[in-house]
């Protein structure tokens, strides 16, 4: 929708241009009117008109005049002057001007004005884009400079490594400003998809902005209310407060609400303030182990480093792998007894719910799974199980304590992929090897027709199937002579056949169960694949 500003001293010209053209089939929604060029200043840079009329000659302050003030002021504003038979010269001066697109001679003759008219609406709408498309140029690159700057702070291990060139606003007003770390997480139910990250983290951030009164952070003479970065599953952010009007209480509520019934979990850390912003990259550290404070705090979803709670009964012993456990876990190894592992491993859940050393001392929680991976990692290597097929990143660095919301679904992962693991033993690899290859893609096929309205990157199939990613990319190029990609919109477009025969389902709900968030896009696919589109691969069977 467009808005115009009529600008003609005399009434009667005024009124008619505002019924001489129809203005709201040209999708001109707004018309206002100022009876000369003082009064059409002060008015457009009041309501920021998209394109103005104007006379040339009026009282007060003539149309070229205003023209010339309001140009800096309305980089983007289109001017039609209208101009009587004495006012050439003024035009041509006008139109030198620059933003003046065109000029309409009085008596306006219908034909000829709307044309014009026209013009200035299509050279309007091309600016609007233009000013769209360098507004979210310039937001994106903000957003990427301050996730770039919360990278190197987060990275750093120095406090004098501590960039010099931001400021908090009005600093010296607010002496008692602190800053605040915050970590968020969202984590799917174990076996599910992902959440897009969009999704999440707008509603995290929109909660921040609601419920936490911050103080505006600049960097580079650009001021925001949150510093955030997201990296995978989480979201770090650093926020400028007064604690006396910190209330975290409404954030811990919405919390339990966002939760409730939903298969996804949204988990949320705050860390100590500090009067210091070149202590935060040490503090985010901080912040996000509390988020680990969920293996042994369930159904919770707000930590802080004092939580309003009622101290749980809980122990610091029993942190370690005791020699009856690995003795235990490595027979029914050795003996590929699937049952007594499954049970072994699960069966640790427990020690993460009697762990107050979670909350206290997290490094020992990491100990603990680190000698437990230990356990099995040195069964595979004993029976020369390929290392390319089970040592992905997320076993060696421990990354998979971020994925899962607590610990039963972690150590059902854990004794998942120790099962999977004891099938690649080095006697069964050379007789079974085609035969397990059929099994794997027959069971991925399967998992990606359940999950056909999900993002299935190589990556979040890969961890699915405790594969190394690289190594699952190689195999599908090896086995179905085609990449994982392709692979994958093959399926899509399968489904999406086979839904379109459903006479009750539009073209676009097909697009959205097969996964394309755009329905160009699943078109343009659609038809790459098919070499027709939808509504024509309908029309061909009968539809």
């Amino acid at each position: 929708m467009c808005k115009l500003l009529i600008v003609e001293d005399e009434l009667l010209i005024r009124t008619g241009l505002k019924h001489y053209f129809p203005w709201h089939e040209l999708n001109v929604h707004e018309i206002y009117e100022a009876e000369n060029g003082a009064d059409g200043l002060k008015l457009a840079i009041e309501v920021e008109p998209d394109f103005i009329i104007s006379d040339i000659r009026m009282p007060e302050m003539n149309g070229l005049e205003m023209i010339e003030r309001l140009r800096p002021l309305l980089p983007d504003t289109v001017y039609l002057i209208l101009t009587g038979y004495n006012d050439f010269e003024y035009a041509r001066q006008a139109i030198q001007l620059g933003n003046v697109h065109d000029y309409l001679n009085k008596p306006l003759v219908y034909e000829e004005s709307i044309q014009s008219v026209q013009s200035v609406l299509e050279l309007v709408q091309l600016k609007k884009k233009e000013r769209e498309r360098r507004t979210f140029l310039e937001k994106e690159h903000r957003k990427w400079k301050e996730s770039l700057f919360m990278k190197q702070l987060f990275d750093s291990m120095d406090d004098n490594e501590f960039p010099a060139e931001i400021t908090v606003l009005s600093d010296q007003n607010h002496q008692d400003v602190m800053y605040l770390p915050m970590v968020m997480t969202n984590i799917a139910v174990y076996g599910k998809s992902p959440l897009p990250v969009q999704e999440w983290t707008n509603e995290v951030l929109g909660l921040i902005e609601k419920h936490i009164e911050t103080i505006p952070i600049t960097m580079e003479g650009v001021s925001t209310p949150i510093l955030s970065y997201l990296n995978e599953n989480k979201m770090y952010v650093i926020v400028a407060c007064e604690l006396e009007n910190l209330n975290v209480k409404p954030i811990r509520e919405h919390l339990q609400y966002m939760n409730l019934n939903q298969t996804h979990k949204t988990y949320f850390a705050i860390g100590f303030p500090s009067p210091s912003f070149q202590k935060m990259g040490q503090q985010l550290k901080q912040t996000e182990e509390l988020l680990l404070s969920r293996y042994c705090l369930p159904e919770c979803y707000y930590f802080s480093p004092e939580p309003d709670r009622v101290p749980l009964s809980v122990t610091t012993t029993g942190s370690k792998l005791d020699g009856m456990e690995k003795a235990n876990l490595l027979t029914a190894f050795e003996n590929k007894d699937i049952q007594s592992i499954r049970q072994l491993i699960t069966g640790f859940s427990n020690h993460a719910k009697n762990l107050q050393v979670i909350v206290d001392s997290p490094h020992q929680w990491f100990a603990f799974l680190q000698e437990l991976v230990s356990v099995i990692l040195r069964y595979a290597s004993r029976h020369h199980i390929p290392a390319a097929q089970i040592y992905s990143e997320d076993i060696v660095k421990l990354s998979f304590i971020n994925k899962f919301q607590n610990a039963e679904q972690l150590f059902t992962w854990l004794a998942d992929w120790s099962v999977q693991l004891i099938s690649y033993t080095n006697e069964d690899v050379n007789l079974m090897e085609n035969a397990k290859d059929s099994y794997v893609f027959s069971e991925i096929e399967n998992f990606m027709k359940q999950h056909l309205d999900h993002d299935l990157s190589l990556q979040m199939v890969a961890e699915r199937f405790f594969y190394n990613p690289s190594y699952l990319s190689r195999l599908f190029k090896t086995k179905l002579n085609k990449n994982y990609m392709t692979y994958v919109t093959e399926l899509r477009i399968r489904h999406a056949q086979e839904c379109l025969k459903d006479p009750g389902l539009l073209v676009s709900d097909v697009s959205h169960m097969c996964g394309y968030k755009s329905y160009k896009h699943f078109v343009k696919t659609f038809r790459s694949v098919t070499h027709m589109t939808p509504t024509h691969y309908r029309k061909r069977i009968g539809m």
